[in-house]
């Protein structure tokens, strides 16, 4: 495909890039820094002075410091294990993947039926949730390392553990390091995990944000949005420079083999932390006193709960979202792979950084920024519903990007190139090569978008309107009204909408892997 033809294609990511993820975050700064037109840190400078900020700041950076270190002491042993091939790992991989893209409302409410709400229930629900990325992270860098180097130590006479203090750990740092980054980012923005089980008295930045938000303190939710901003940029960057996102896509494991014993106590706490959260929710629908009954699952059609619509219907709703943001997330996402495919081109690379920002930004920020800038002409789309899908895609748009670009520029230039020679023309080229071998890495990025969408929580609590909630949404709804009936319900949908978004993501995993499978 010529210079020109990508360039073209460029055209309409770059617009949905600038519209819906740079403009509103530039009306979040120009909310912050110049709230009456003129440039003033007096917005900022009355957020620190404010207690109840510093506390904010204090319990947000703290729970993500320990979330993040419970993660790396249950992630890295499972890291080894599922970086080695043996029988049964792509199903191990996939089932400690789940969480990952989990509504964290459903983890949240898990474990909320499981512990008292507190620091102890958010911190085990994020490393529910992260232990994926240090999975993915630090095995793809342990799949890559060159054997030799362990073999020459243990023939110098170094013990198990010395060769791996000594030449397994030092080329492991910076994956480590990274992984620990992405972590703590992914933990300092949660959202739907300390609404669930924070408390009235438990917040972070983000549940901040959304409150003061709702309450129209525009001028005090962007000078809190500019704090998170500011850490949040500094984590993507030192991840960025590590090299750490890239890792994140998906790796092919060694075909190294490890001891039964040992791979088993490597991975079991991983897979017993990321397991019990959903089987003791299935637990709380079946038994919701104790002993068996069909009211939990009967809820979903009742009439009489707090919302306006029956619970099983706002699961339709929220796959409806599903579909419009997975479409635009996989055309937009897919039109940036093949533009922004060769890494030296300038504006590729801008154009990349752009859409991947959300990966980083959380989706408050995100839903915020839509309050902030379509309610007002050229683009009022405030009272639409699909501003709420838009929404998801703008969130999605990263996971098709970064599932799609790796597998476009692992294409051997010499195919193109033989299918030049024999007259192909650019548009078939890509057609004939490209295409065919991208097209599972697409697909996976493209379910993973879906599941994105179905749980997504953050943006959609900013934005949702009464008649037509989202199921997580519905969810926060239930669990904030008092009655038996709502509980029930809020149970139940969460453990569907769980076992929907789980399904997604298993056949995205199987999309996205490669056709030749390595047996043990």
């Amino acid at each position: 495909m010529t210079r020109s033809s990508r360039l073209a294609l460029a055209l309409v990511p770059a617009a949905f890039g600038v519209v819906m993820v740079a403009w509103p975050l530039a009306a979040i700064f120009r909310r912050g820094l110049a709230p009456e037109g003129t440039l003033t840190l007096e917005p900022l400078g009355a957020v620190f002075a404010s207690d109840r900020t510093r506390s904010l700041v204090r319990f947000t950076i703290g729970q993500a410091v320990a979330s993040t270190l419970l993660t790396l002491v249950v992630g890295i042993p499972a890291a080894w294990a599922l970086s080695r091939t043996w029988r049964g790992a792509g199903l191990a991989r996939a089932i400690v993947t789940v969480p990952f893209v989990l509504p964290t409302v459903v983890v949240g409410l898990a474990f909320r039926h499981w512990l008292d709400r507190g620091t102890l229930a958010i911190v085990l629900a994020h490393a529910v949730f992260n232990v994926a990325v240090v999975v993915r992270v630090v095995g793809a860098a342990w799949a890559g390392l060159d054997p030799e180097v362990d073999e020459a130590a243990r023939v110098l006479g170094a013990t198990p553990s010395r060769a791996f203090l000594t030449t397994t750990l030092p080329r492991l740092r910076a994956a480590i390091a990274g992984a620990a980054l992405v972590t703590f980012m992914f933990s300092f923005t949660s959202f739907g995990v300390i609404t669930v089980l924070g408390g009235p008295r438990t917040g972070t930045i983000e549940t901040e944000i959304a409150r003061v938000a709702r309450q129209l303190q525009f001028d005090r939710a962007a000078a809190l949005t500019l704090v998170h901003l500011v850490v949040v940029a500094a984590v993507l960057a030192l991840a960025a420079r590590l090299g750490t996102v890239r890792g994140i896509d998906r790796f092919d494991p060694s075909p190294r083999r490890g001891r039964p014993v040992l791979l088993a106590a490597a991975l079991t706490p991983a897979l017993v932390l990321v397991v019990t959260p959903l089987t003791m929710l299935a637990d709380r629908v079946a038994r919701p006193h104790g002993s068996w009954s069909t009211a939990g699952i009967a809820s979903l059609a009742a009439d009489d709960t707090a919302l306006a619509i029956r619970p099983l219907d706002s699961l339709f709703v929220s796959l409806r979202f599903a579909l419009v943001a997975t479409a635009v997330a996989g055309v937009v996402g897919g039109l940036a792979a093949i533009a922004v495919r060769d890494r030296r081109r300038g504006l590729g690379r801008l154009l990349e950084f752009l859409l991947v920002v959300p990966l980083g930004v959380s989706a408050v920020t995100i839903g915020y920024g839509y309050l902030v800038t379509f309610d007002e002409p050229p683009l009022e789309l405030r009272a639409h519903w699909y501003i709420v899908p838009l929404a998801h895609a703008a969130v999605a748009v990263p996971f098709v990007v970064r599932a799609t670009v790796p597998a476009l520029r692992a294409v051997d230039p010499a195919l193109r190139e033989v299918a030049a020679t024999l007259g192909a023309r650019p548009l078939r080229v890509w057609f004939d090569v490209d295409r065919p071998l991208a097209a599972r890495a697409f697909a996976a990025g493209v379910g993973f978008a879906a599941a994105i969408s179905l749980g997504e929580f953050g943006a959609t609590s900013l934005l949702a309107r009464e008649g037509t909630p989202s199921a997580p949404f519905a969810i926060g709804r239930l669990l904030g009204r008092p009655g038996e009936r709502n509980q029930q319900a809020a149970f139940a949908l969460a453990l569907v909408l769980g076992c929907v978004t789980a399904l997604v993501v298993f056949v995205a995993d199987a999309l996205g892997r490669p056709r030749r499978e390595v047996r043990a």
